[in-house]
Protein backbone atom coordinates (compact mmCIF):
# COMPACT_ATOMS: atom_id res chain seq x y z
CA UNK A 1 0.00 0.00 0.00
CA UNK A 2 1.28 3.69 -0.57
CA UNK A 3 1.11 4.53 2.91
CA UNK A 4 3.50 7.84 2.18
CA UNK A 5 0.73 9.26 0.51
CA UNK A 6 -1.93 11.67 1.28
CA UNK A 7 -4.07 8.68 0.91
CA UNK A 8 -1.63 7.00 3.63
CA UNK A 9 -2.01 10.08 6.06
CA UNK A 10 -5.66 9.88 5.96
CA UNK A 11 -5.41 6.04 6.49
CA UNK A 12 -3.70 6.80 9.48
CA UNK A 13 -5.55 9.49 11.09
CA UNK A 14 -8.59 7.74 10.25
CA UNK A 15 -7.14 4.69 12.16
CA UNK A 16 -6.62 6.35 15.11
CA UNK A 17 -10.33 7.25 15.73
CA UNK A 18 -11.68 6.07 18.53
CA UNK A 19 -14.51 4.94 16.48
CA UNK A 20 -15.56 5.86 13.29
CA UNK A 21 -18.53 6.64 11.38
CA UNK A 22 -20.51 4.79 9.06
CA UNK A 23 -19.11 7.63 6.71
CA UNK A 24 -15.73 7.60 7.90
CA UNK A 25 -15.52 3.49 7.23
CA UNK A 26 -16.60 4.29 3.86
CA UNK A 27 -14.40 7.00 3.46
CA UNK A 28 -11.42 4.62 4.93
CA UNK A 29 -12.58 1.57 2.70
CA UNK A 30 -12.55 3.78 -0.54
CA UNK A 31 -9.04 5.00 1.12
CA UNK A 32 -7.60 0.80 1.06
CA UNK A 33 -8.79 0.18 -1.97
CA UNK A 34 -7.15 3.02 -3.69
CA UNK A 35 -3.61 2.60 -1.92
CA UNK A 36 -3.76 -1.29 -3.17
CA UNK A 37 -5.36 -2.67 -0.05
CA UNK A 38 -7.16 -5.10 -1.79
CA UNK A 39 -5.01 -6.06 -4.37
CA UNK A 40 -2.32 -7.04 -1.31
CA UNK A 41 -4.48 -8.94 0.47
CA UNK A 42 -5.68 -11.56 -2.57
CA UNK A 43 -1.75 -12.08 -3.29
CA UNK A 44 -1.42 -12.76 0.18
CA UNK A 45 -4.45 -15.12 0.43
CA UNK A 46 -3.53 -16.97 -2.63
CA UNK A 47 0.14 -17.28 -1.18
CA UNK A 48 -1.07 -18.80 1.77
CA UNK A 49 -3.53 -20.87 -0.43
CA UNK A 50 -0.19 -22.19 -2.07
CA UNK A 51 1.18 -22.84 0.69
CA UNK A 52 -1.19 -24.68 2.88
CA UNK A 53 -1.87 -26.86 -0.39
CA UNK A 54 2.14 -27.77 0.03
CA UNK A 55 1.40 -28.72 3.28
CA UNK A 56 -1.52 -30.89 2.19
CA UNK A 57 0.36 -32.65 -0.26
CA UNK A 58 3.33 -33.42 2.14
CA UNK A 59 1.11 -34.55 4.63
CA UNK A 60 0.16 -37.25 1.73
CA UNK A 61 -3.68 -36.09 3.22
CA UNK A 62 -6.60 -38.43 1.85
CA UNK A 63 -6.67 -36.78 -1.44
CA UNK A 64 -10.70 -36.58 -1.28
CA UNK A 65 -10.23 -34.57 1.54
CA UNK A 66 -7.52 -32.44 0.25
CA UNK A 67 -9.56 -31.93 -2.85
CA UNK A 68 -12.51 -30.56 -0.30
CA UNK A 69 -10.16 -28.40 1.41
CA UNK A 70 -8.91 -26.82 -1.54
CA UNK A 71 -12.44 -26.18 -3.14
CA UNK A 72 -13.30 -24.92 0.16
CA UNK A 73 -9.98 -22.37 0.35
CA UNK A 74 -10.85 -21.21 -3.39
CA UNK A 75 -14.63 -20.35 -2.92
CA UNK A 76 -13.19 -18.19 0.07
CA UNK A 77 -10.84 -17.11 -2.21
CA UNK A 78 -12.90 -15.88 -4.72
CA UNK A 79 -15.80 -14.19 -2.86
CA UNK A 80 -16.55 -10.65 -3.50
CA UNK A 81 -17.80 -9.27 -0.34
Amino acid sequence: MTLGSADGTKIAELYRSAQLSDGQLLELAGLIERAGGREWTQTAAEEQIEAATACLTAAEVVPGIAGKLQELANLVLSRKH
